[in-house]
């Protein structure tokens, strides 16, 4: 009798860790299905960031992964009513282009997290600063990942995981929420205003990676002294209400890349990071 219950324990307990792992790669290709493949309509039409930012998973530097994060801080800015979470976004921001080093972005964060645990309510805002300016928790080891998926850590997000995209994961749903918060919708996963912000945030993907699968252009001959000029005091003021003068420079310096003009003019989101800068910048 006891071999028996033994081997219909070893066959249930079997059959039940089959299931975990069914139910997992079935939720893993899901979320994972964007980072293998993604055509060129669905990226120019998806209205969700997360998609889109896990498909560009091993094309996306970290500088760039960090910029999304803070871009997405600064629409919400208005929900920062601290300036120690200020503090910490502008702070990503130098840190992603190296002009703070990561212990004083470190202390930034200590700041802002010391506040952030006396506050009760109106949290997204500055949690969407913490996580635009932290760092994931070192990347798990393959018999973690396995335990994991045998028994499912819901509680836990990409910065748990270590995911190097968790910067921008993260804040983003964040800062979706804290855009409702900020028009009164409290308590609800996915608003009209969540669901609206993320359509804003997938424009500054697009503003800070372009089309993935478009080459990119040898910008060379059209680095006039005139385009530089208006490149980097549009990087350095945030004036970005400038582009449509850089598109006109552009074209004078005889820039013939449509894509390049287009996104100058388009008159939609821009942020530190956007493609065409970085590329006359010469930044990555």
């Amino acid at each position: 009798m006891s071999s028996y219950l033994d081997g219909a324990f070893m066959k249930t307990l079997l059959v039940r860790t089959l299931d975990q792992w069914r139910d997992w790669l079935t939720k893993h290709h899901a979320s994972s299905r964007f980072e293998n493949a993604m055509t060129e309509t669905e990226w120019l039409t998806c209205t969700n960031p997360e998609p889109m930012l896990l498909f560009l998973r091993r094309k996306a530097s970290d500088r760039k992964v960090r910029l999304f994060a803070v871009a997405c801080c600064w629409r919400v800015w208005s929900s920062l009513e601290h300036e120690e979470f200020q503090d910490a976004v502008l702070k990503a921001e130098s840190f992603a282009d190296g002009f703070v080093d990561r212990d004083e972005l470190g202390q930034a964060y200590k700041k802002a997290h010391t506040i952030f645990v006396t506050l009760d309510g109106k949290d997204n805002g500055p949690g969407a600063a913490l996580t635009a300016s932290g760092f994931p928790s070192p990347r798990k080891s393959i018999f973690e990942r396995i335990a994991d998926a045998l028994d499912d850590p819901w509680w836990e997000d990409e910065f748990d995981k270590g995911d190097p995209l968790a910067p921008a994961l993260v804040t983003a749903r964040h800062a979706a929420r804290a855009a409702a918060d900020l028009k009164g919708e409290k308590g609800t996963l996915y608003s009209a205003v969540t669901i609206a912000e993320e359509r804003e945030q997938t424009a500054l993907v697009h503003c800070l990676f372009g089309n993935p699968f478009r080459p990119r252009p040898d910008c060379v001959a059209w680095l006039t002294g005139e385009v530089r000029t208006l490149a980097d005091g549009i990087y350095t003021e945030r004036a970005f209400d400038r582009m449509p003068l850089l598109a006109d420079a552009l074209l004078a310096s005889g820039c013939t890349n449509a894509d390049m003009i287009e996104h100058c003019r388009s008159g939609g989101a821009h942020a530190r990071g956007c493609w065409v800068l970085d590329l006359l910048l010469g930044k990555d």
